[in-house]
């Protein structure tokens, strides 16, 4: 039944129809959904999960109370949520790990690291103790550790507890470990400063110098603020000085990695790549050329290929590696964005789609099908739709099977295996 809206209705947030559950996951044995949502329709979320089988919804994780007001929460996360665009309040963001023996959940909330172990995982979190004021908490991939960043060095933790390990020693005022710089998180989308290896033995991470970028006062809104000083890099001024480094667990230094960037070039991108290493992007400050190199566990970089563009280059998600080394991409170079396969060394195998239509998000891989699932406006530039085609088509697909039925925008989720899929679909 459609219920009358009154003005006020239209005064508060989320507005009305937006309270949908959000960060919506497959659970690692796919057997539940877990999301973030608000029971009593405000902006304060909590984590659910809801079994596939039985149905049954359980609140796995709750609010805190110091994450329930915009004015209790610390200064530092405030300016990290603004960069993020977060509006909503409580549980913010969680994890599962990827490659774990059993499901291994992490919930960071209020500088605080939660998680969830085997059965535990189904019935709540615990927090871990002698952790606090962290920040872009990441789960290796064998759910075994937790990487974080605090004061300006990153660290690592078990999430069994015990005494965290620092794994650098130059974090402090300016310079920061394992975080985005401002432009990365606030211009260039990449919210990540630390990317785990696949075997979880290593930690790719962005080391971010901002003392080159003069100082300004700057005055937030609202009337009982006093001014702050940040560091703000201006156009035309300079950015933050931003190098990707290695460190292994095994207590040596951390390594530089010689990218062939310049020092006002952007890290775009990082990849955990399956075999190994990572797959990096960079981008120079005209942006219209974007470099993808291989990096190994010691730091060791080569490139693979380069994309132009005229007048510029238009950032993407869409890379995924495929469990046999080849990479995913989507490109422009045709005028419309559209998928391409590239073979393990960078050089492109195949054309996978055509057409005077975008592809608009890669939704998953369906490794052992062959396929690919994205979402474009392959039947209209108003809707948005779930298409899938063979990984090994002869020829470029410019009528890719349809999956999403009813007219109108449909955002997907896939789960790790391609077989399954997640929509939240909305129409006028």
């Amino acid at each position: 039944m459609t219920r009358r809206r009154a003005p006020r209705d239209f005064g508060r947030l989320p507005l009305p129809g937006t309270n949908v559950p959000g960060s919506v996951a497959f659970t690692p044995d796919g057997g539940a959904l877990t999301y973030l949502y608000s029971a009593d329709d405000s902006l304060v979320r909590s984590l659910w999960r809801h079994d596939l089988v039985t149905g049954e919804r359980r609140e796995l994780a709750s609010p805190l109370p110091e994450t329930t007001s915009e004015a209790a929460i610390e200064r530092g996360e405030q300016l990290r949520r603004e960069r993020s665009g977060t509006s909503e309040l409580g549980v913010t963001s969680y994890a599962w790990a990827s490659a774990a023996r059993e499901a291994t959940l992490l919930v960071p909330m209020a500088g605080r690291l939660f998680v969830g172990i085997g059965d535990e995982s189904v019935r709540g979190v615990h927090p871990i103790p002698g952790v606090a004021e962290a920040s872009g908490a990441r789960l290796s991939p064998d759910g075994r550790l937790i990487s974080y960043t605090s004061g300006g060095n990153l660290h690592v933790v078990g999430v069994h507890g015990g005494a965290p390990t620092r794994l650098t020693d130059d974090g402090g005022p300016g310079v920061a470990n394992g975080v985005p710089d401002f432009i990365a998180a606030e211009e260039l989308d990449r919210l990540r400063g630390a990317w785990w290896s696949s075997d979880s033995r290593s930690i790719a991470f962005a080391r971010v110098d901002d003392r080159v970028v003069p100082a300004v006062d700057i005055v937030p809104a609202g009337v009982d603020h006093a001014a702050e000083l940040h560091r703000y890099p201006f156009a035309g001024g300079p950015n933050a000085e931003v190098s990707l480094h290695v460190a292994g667990l095994g207590g040596a230094d951390p390594a530089a990695v010689r990218l062939e960037m310049a020092a006002d070039d952007y890290l775009a991108r990082v990849l955990t790549h399956p075999a190994g290493g990572w797959l990096v992007a960079t981008l120079p400050r005209d942006q219209r050329s974007l470099t993808w190199h291989r990096v190994a566990a010691d730091g060791s970089a080569r490139i693979l290929w380069r994309e132009e563009a005229d007048p510029w280059i238009n950032l993407d998600d869409d890379t995924r590696i495929l469990s046999d080394g080849r990479i995913l991409r989507s490109s422009e170079r045709g005028g419309f964005r559209h998928l391409e396969l590239r073979r393990a060394e960078g050089d492109v195998e195949r054309v996978l789609t055509r057409g005077e239509w975008v592809v608009t998000g890669v939704a998953g891989l369906a490794d052992a099908r062959g396929e690919v699932l994205f979402t474009a406006t392959r039947d209209g530039v108003l809707e948005r739709h779930l298409y899938a085609i063979p990984l090994d088509a002869a020829e470029p697909v410019s009528d890719p099977e349809r999956l999403t039925a009813e007219a109108g925008w449909h955002d997907v989720v896939a789960s790790r295996d391609g077989q399954r899929w997640i929509e939240t679909w909305s129409d006028l």
